[in-house]
Order: C-alpha cells, then sequence, then structure tokens
C-alpha cells in the first residue's frame, strides 16, 4: 500500500481516513472557519512536514470550503499556490468538501435512502447539509458516525453529484481502495 500523508482540520476527516486509509500518517495542525486565512493554514501545513521527509507517495488535504465567499475550487487554488510557495518539492491532492464534509455524505443519495427510507435528493454543493443530515437521519451524529457514514457510501454516487468530491477524486494519486470505488 502507498505511503501517504493526510492533513485534515477535523475529527470527522480523521476518523474517516483512518477507516478508509490505516496505513496514513494523519496530521491535523490548523484549525479552519470563514475567516482562517489561507497563508496560515499552509504554514501550518508546512510546519510538520520538514518534519518527516519526503518519503510519501501523496500529500492528501481535507479542508472544507465553510461559508467563506470564495468557491472550493478557488480555495483549493488559492492554497495550492500558498503550499508551493512554501513546499515547493511536494504535490498535494486537496479536497475541498462545499461546504462541509456532510455534503459529500449526502452525495451519496442512494446510501441516503437505503439507510433512513426517505425520498431524499441532494440539493448540492454549497449548500448547507450540516443540518439536513440531522434532519435527514432525525440524530446528530458524533464524528466517528459521521466518519461511518462516509466510508458506507460510493465514491462513484458521490461524484456523480458533488463537482468538488469529483474534482478531488481526479486528483488523488495514490492507491486508496474506497475512493476507486466501482470505478476501479
Amino acid at each position: 500500500m502507498p505511503k501517504i500523508v493526510a492533513i485534515v482540520e477535523g475529527q470527522t476527516e480523521e476518523h474517516f481516513i483512518r477507516k478508509t486509509y490505516p496505513s496514513a500518517l494523519i496530521l491535523r495542525p490548523f484549525t479552519n472557519g470563514r475567516d482562517v486565512d489561507l497563508a496560515l493554514i499552509a504554514r501550518k501545513i508546512a510546519a510538520p512536514l520538514a518534519r518527516i521527509g519526503m518519503g510519501f507517495d501523496d500529500f492528501i488535504i481535507l479542508i472544507d470550503r465553510e461559508r467563506r465567499t470564495m468557491s472550493a475550487a478557488e480555495l483549493e487554488e488559492r492554497l495550492r499556490s500558498e503550499l508551493e510557495k512554501l513546499e515547493p518539492m511536494r504535490q498535494f491532492s486537496i479536497g475541498v468538501p462545499d461546504i462541509h464534509i456532510e455534503n459529500w455524505i449526502l452525495a451519496d443519495e442512494t446510501e441516503m435512502r437505503r439507510r433512513y427510507g426517505e425520498t431524499f435528493t441532494y440539493e448540492g454543493d454549497g449548500t448547507p447539509a450540516k443540518g439536513a443530515l440531522r434532519a435527514l437521519s432525525g440524530i446528530s451524529h458524533s464524528p466517528l458516525e459521521k466518519a461511518e457514514l462516509l466510508k458506507a457510501c460510493s465514491a462513484d454516487e458521490i461524484a456523480n453529484k458533488s463537482p468538488s468530491f469529483e474534482c478531488f477524486r481526479t486528483r488523488v494519486r495514490c492507491d486508496w481502495v474506497w475512493l476507486k470505488g466501482k470505478a476501479a
């Protein structure tokens, strides 16, 4: 299995990586929010990378768009630009769920319908998904439960409904079985 570093912002993302890519080195060096400067996030990402060396096949970053005014694609581009200034020898696979990781969960309409027995239609990237997931399921999921939900989802189904996920999926360079889905 290729060696990857997964750089994530939250507990859900950390649990998800542990469940779907157990050998990954996981780092949580930054906090996120609608007002957190991307240059600061890039510096927080680069700091621990200087200590771990170059012996990895991919550096995966998962960072929510939150409620920033820029698009997920623009956030990815700007973060990549900041990282290239600090870490020019590394290539990063950056995933930016639009707005939150819950959007990627809800994008698998088939899994959501199977679990919750509802007629459910994903409203699309850029729509608030935390409350929508809570309303659909009737419960407030813990980060671990959300990670399990995402793991149960099909990467193919998510990619069909979520442009932010499809963009991330096309950029990942490692052999990640969950991410390949049925298309593998």
